[in-house]
Order: C-alpha cells, then structure tokens, then sequence
C-alpha cells in the first residue's frame, strides 16, 4: 500500500484522459505516465487513497480480506491551500472576437453559442443529445439530465437565438449533438478534455488571454445578462447557499476553528442575545470565513436543493449538530436551531418572492446587503 501510495504521486494528471489506459497493468501506466514532470495534486492523489480505504473496509465486512489494521489507513498528503479560479465574463468586443469569423470546426462555434445564450455548462452542452432537445406546452427546451449536481438536473428554455439546434437535433437522434467531443473517464465520464482544449486553442489563437477567461466565461456571461434584465437570480442563490453553508458546517465541522479572539470575546458577553434576538445585517465577515462565500456561479436550482438536502439531514435522518461555533464555541443541538433560525431570518428578509411558484428565485429587496452578517 505504501509502495503504491509513493508510485500514484509520480503519475501524470492526463494519465486517465484514454479509455484504452484503463485496460492496461499498473506497472505500464507507471511507466508511460510516471515522472513525466507535472503530477497529480494533493487533492487527487488523497481521493485515490480514500477510496481503497473504503474499498478494503468494505471487503473486510464481508468477510473477503482477513480482520486487521487497513493498509490504507493514514496514506494521505497534506493539501495545500487552493486558490478557486475566478472566471470573467468575455467583454462585448471579445465575444465578437471569439465568434467572427467561425471557427473551422463549426461544432466548437455552435457548443460555444448554446452555452452563452442558455448558461449551460461545458460538460452539460457536449452531453446533449438529439433526445434532450424538447418541447412542452409549446415551448423549446434543453432537458439536462447529466450534471455536476442532482441539483444541475433541470430543464433550460431554448432562447430564440438557438432555434437552429432544432434541425441539429432532429438529425442527431438519440446520438449526442457534438460527437466529435468525445467524453473520457473509467465509465465514459462526463469530461471532454478535447473539447476543452479545442476551446483554449481557439481563444488563444485570437489574442484572448486575459486573465479569467474560459469557457465558463459565457455562462458568466449568461447571468450577467440576468442580472441586467433585473433576474436577480445570482443574488437570491447567494443568500439561500450561504445559509445553507453555515447549517452544514454545524454538522460537519468549519475549516476554521475560531473567530479573532476579540471578536469571539464580544460574542460571548452577547451570547443569549445572539441565540434570541434578532441579528443586525452589515457584520462583514472575515476574509478566513471566505469558505462560507457560496461559488460565484452557484445557480438558484443548486442552491436551493442545498438547502433541503442539509434540513432533511436534521429533520428526517436525525443527525445531530455538534461541531463547535467558531463564533460562540460550544452550542448544543437546540442552541444552534436557534442561531440558524436568526441568521436566515435576517439574510432571508432580503428576499422578496417574486410569484408562488417555489421554482422561480425570488426578489431581491433592493434595501438590503445579500451577504453582510
């Protein structure tokens, strides 16, 4: 185990991009892929790791590996600290930059248009197939059915700029609507590195290098366009993934223990006022506490199943809260309902709803600051 724990952190990360690698014995892809420069990161190698952990516990239940100390127990790498790429939206000249003239490879123009006028994302637009492009009650529709997320499971209405796909998707069948991206991983996957790479090439080879910039640009695009038209859907996924956030911490524990030691000083003086009255917006949190900053591109579909799955774990699978507050140390199970309730009522009173229907984001109150608290 040791042996092969020091042999995976050699590897290539491109190692698993063919099908064919998957066929091949250990010690061939060590030595295709081995040392080659670039490795795999901490991050992967412990994912490794994790799963072969699991995988003799699991054997050993059933009674398929002899009782012992499990060989991969303790195997990990210490993860340095990961910097999230923050994508930008292409500016109006870029967009025309990218898309005039076409590309020579027409499938890479048109992947590249549905994504900027429907937000999908990269690897959710070279999964459509023929059979995904539908219509109900009239209106043309991207039925998602693979995604990042339960919660990327969702239909997205087809704007009128894309009324092209049609023909596409009827000649496409059941088949996917650009076969030339052809997907990787041991089962198929839902990555499309060839694609990727097509995309970058392409960008690149028109002067846009600036920094930020990617094929999640378009959908940055998408919202910001949202955003414009007074769809303030980013904000409302916001506010519901930071409340989410901070409720799934209380069961699972915060990447940082404490608040500055003054901070948590006042805190304790305000502890039963804290608990049962009602929080003041406009608390700026501290940059360590940026973790419970939802991801930018957060949808209000994500969000929002985030939300459920979190309450349904203490509603209906009885898990208890019992990490500690790095804010108010200590909390029992009953004090932290009540630090929950204050905190999405404040943050909650910033949304208005927008119609009845639970599907729709609501309104944002244009009064209030989404993230302060």
């Amino acid at each position: 185990a040791i042996q092969f724990f020091q042999d995976i952190q050699t590897l290539s990360p491109h190692w698993g991009t063919s099908m064919n690698t998957y066929k091949k014995p250990f010690d061939e892809i060590l030595k295709e892929f081995g040392s080659n420069g670039k490795v795999l990161s901490a991050h992967t190698v412990n994912r490794y790791m994790t799963v072969l952990h699991r995988l003799w516990a699991w054997a050993e239940n059933l009674g398929h590996v002899e009782f012992g100390p499990n060989p991969f127990r303790g195997l990990a790498l210490a993860k340095p600290m990961r910097t999230r790429k923050i994508f930008q939206p292409f500016t109006d000249e870029e967009l025309i930059t990218l898309f005039k003239p076409p590309h020579a490879k027409p499938w890479l123009t048109k992947s590249a248009l549905i994504a900027l006028y429907s937000g999908l994302r990269h690897a959710e637009v070279y999964n459509l197939t023929g059979a995904d492009v539908r219509q109900e009650d009239g209106v043309w529709f991207f039925d998602v059915r693979v995604s990042k997320s339960e919660a990327g499971v969702r239909k997205v209405p087809m704007h009128d700029k894309l009324k092209w796909v049609l023909a596409e998707a009827e000649m496409a069948g059941e088949g996917r609507l650009f076969p030339e991206a052809k997907p990787c991983g041991p089962e198929g996957g839902i990555s499309y590195p060839v694609a990727s790479k097509f995309f970058t090439q392409k960008r690149r080879n028109r002067g846009l290098v600036r920094e930020g910039l990617g094929f999640h640009s378009l959908r940055k695009n998408f919202v910001k366009c949202l955003e414009q038209a007074r769809v303030p859907q980013n904000e409302a996924a916001q506010i519901v993934g930071h409340v989410a956030g901070v409720i799934e911490c209380s069961l699972d524990g915060f990447a940082v223990a404490n608040a500055p030691l003054i901070i948590r000083g006042i805190a304790k003086m305000m502890r039963t006022s804290i608990l049962i009255k009602p929080m003041r917006a406009g608390v700026k949190l501290p940059r360590k506490f940026n973790f419970l900053v939802p991801p930018e591109n957060m949808t209000w579909e994500e969000a929002r199943e985030k939300l459920r799955v979190v309450v349904d774990r203490i509603e209906n699978k009885g898990q208890r809260m019992r990490h500690r507050s790095p804010l108010l140390g200590h909390l029992e199970h009953e004090e932290w309902i009540q630090l929950h309730c204050r905190h999405a009522e404040m943050h909650f009173s910033f949304l208005h709803e927008a119609n009845d229907e639970a599907e729709e984001p609501p309104e944002i109150n244009p009064k209030g600051k989404p993230l302060a608290g």
